[in-house]
């Protein structure tokens, strides 16, 4: 059998100036209250409805692979 390297994938074969930036998600917020200043700063925003706080998930490999 011949030597056959592995294909990178197109994202690391690709040239600086051909990637593309990223693109933001933005919610839409509708105002309704806001926050007290303290909790404001505790939570990083004075918008509840703008709080999401970021829960931690172990990492289970990438897909495809799980058994």
């Amino acid at each position: 059998m011949p030597d056959e390297k592995k294909k990178e994938p197109q994202a690391q074969q690709a040239r600086p100036q051909q990637l593309r930036l990223a693109r933001a998600y933005v919610p839409i917020q509708m105002f309704t209250t806001r926050l007290e200043p303290m909790e404001g700063l505790m939570r990083g925003t004075i918008f509840p409805e703008l709080y999401m706080p970021y829960h931690h998930q172990p990492w289970k490999g990438p897909r495809g692979n799980e058994s």
